[in-house]
Formats: C-alpha cells, structure tokens, sequence
C-alpha cells in the first residue's frame, strides 16, 4: 500500500506540472455544456425535446471523462522512454500497483470535473434533486472505466505519438456509440444491440436515466461498465508483464 501512496503522489505532482492539460480536463465538459446551450437558445423549445438539459447532461459529463484518459495516456506512454520506466521494470513493485496510483490519482479530477459540471448544469436549469445524486455516484464507474482505457491505450501504444491517436478512436466511439448526442435506444435494431454489448452505452445509461429520475434497470448497466473496468486493468497488467520480459 505504501507503494501505491508514493506513486500517486507521484503522478499527482506529474499532472500538476501541466496545469493547462489538467485546467482543459476539468474545464471541457462545461464548454461543452455552454455551446449546447448557446446553440439550442435559438431552435424552438416544441422542436428540442431531446436536447433539454435532463437529457443530455450526463451523457456530456460523461464524455469529459475521454480527456481524462487521454490525458492519462499521452503520460503513461511517455513514462515509457523515460527513467522512471527503467527503475519501475527493476522493481519489486506489482503491475497493478503501478495502475492504480493513476485510479488513485485521476478519481480526484473525475470528481472535481462532475462536480465543477452539475454546478454550471444547474445555473442553465438543470433542477436539483435526488435523482441528480444518484446520477454522480452511477458516473463513478464511468470514471473508472475512462480512467483504466488511458492506462490500456498508454500500456499498447509504443509511444505518446501512437497514443494520441489510438485515444481518438475511443473519443469518437464514447460519442457516438455512447448516446452522448442522441437517443441511441430510439434507433433500435441491431445497431442498438452492438451498443448495448460495448461498454461506452453503459457508461452514459444509468446517469442520464438517474438525472430524469427513472432508476429501473440502470444497476446491471454500471456492472457491464465496472466489468470492462476490470478487464482493461487486467489486460494492462498481463501486456506489463509480458514487455517486462522483452
């Protein structure tokens, strides 16, 4: 454990030498969220139902979270040609220590973002209730899924120049597979059930659901998102071992 603490320190100190990198993580979403609104100020209320703020809220906050990872990403992979990669290989510290000091130390961010993002939501009408707390404590997992595809796509790339652009394949598949900009459920057919089976639905479903109150059968969507949580981590931790031996 007391590994962990000291490399989550570590990686805390890393991400606040780039304070513009860690300002743009947390700001994002919100930019986001005011251009939506900058944009629907014009279009009539009877034609906009779906772009209300109930609506879209969560799934934009979750979104934010891709910046995170690729964040997340770009310094795991640069960690690769430095140093601090060569004392790590030739000690007795455990792959899965190396990556959760970065759960540990990003869950912070995650939070202060989602946080930063329902306070700027309710000054443009998003109403508070219980529904929007159940929706932040089901955006959790979210998070930690984010958090664990930067430490898969930091782990696979060879470089941060590799990084990048594997880190937009999944941005563009969180935003368009993941219900962030329209009704993915309204679609139906088989398009709809690639999307129920990858992970990026289940991490918008159960908060969006939570923010308009309904809570049905949004608990079985946070599992599939903390399975593939628990799968990249693992598979991060076996690609760990096996370059290790390289």
């Amino acid at each position: 454990m007391n590994r962990i603490k000291a490399l989550t320190v570590r990686n805390i100190k890393e991400t606040v030498r780039e304070p513009l990198s860690l300002v743009f993580c947390v700001l994002f979403p919100i930019a986001m969220l005011v251009m939506m609104e900058l944009i629907m100020s014009g279009v009539p209320k009877e034609g906009a139902t779906m772009f209300e703020i109930e609506n879209f809220s969560a799934g934009i906050a979750g979104f934010g979270y891709t910046f995170t990872m690729l964040f997340i990403a770009l310094g795991l992979a640069s960690d690769k040609t430095s140093a601090f990669m060569t004392r790590i290989s030739v000690s007795p510290l455990k792959p899965i220590e190396y990556y959760l000091s970065y759960v540990f130390a990003f869950l912070p961010v995650c939070l202060l973002q989602t946080v930063l993002f329902f306070a700027c939501a309710l000054i443009f009408g998003l109403k508070i209730s219980v529904g929007l707390l159940v929706a932040v404590v089901y955006l959790i997992p979210s998070m930690l899924f984010y958090i664990s595809c930067g430490i898969f796509i930091g782990t696979v790339a060879p470089s941060d120049k590799a990084a990048g652009p594997v880190s937009s394949i999944f941005i563009c598949a969180a935003g368009l597979l993941g219900g962030v900009w329209m009704p993915i459920e309204s679609l139906g057919g088989g398009f709809f059930e690639v999307c129920k089976a990858l992970p990026f639905f289940a991490t918008v479903k159960p908060a969006a659901s939570a923010v308009k109150g309904v809570y049905g059968d949004i608990f079985p969507y946070a599992l599939i998102t903390l399975a593939y949580t628990v799968v990249l981590l693992a598979a991060s931790a076996l690609i760990y071992r096996v370059n290790a031996k390289k």
